[in-house]
């Protein structure tokens, strides 16, 4: 990688994180930093599981779905019969 793409890439990905975080992880070693990898890894499988077995937001979930649904289908039908009409004046050579 290009080294101002790596300097850029740096910058933006400080801008979301603290400065104590920044701090302690710019003074491991290897040993350290791959023990971190090891533990933000697991923390973000922690999160991921929560997520999954929250009831709640399941239900919110499902209920998004089901109120967006008859939109989706309204949608994807319009969709469907302007890409056949535009197919036919290509076909047509109108187009």
């Amino acid at each position: 990688m290009e080294e101002s793409l790596k300097k850029d890439r740096i910058q933006r990905l400080e801008k979301k994180l603290t400065e104590t975080f920044i701090d302690e992880v710019n003074g491991l070693d290897e040993k350290g930093l791959r023990d971190k990898v090891v533990t933000l890894s697991k923390e973000i499988e922690d999160i991921e599981r929560a997520k999954e077995a929250d009831a709640d937001l399941a239900a919110l979930k499902d209920r998004v779905k089901e109120l967006a649904g008859a939109y989706s289908d309204a949608k994807k039908d319009k969709s469907n019969k302007l890409k056949y009409v535009l197919f036919l004046l290509e076909e047509k050579g109108k187009l």
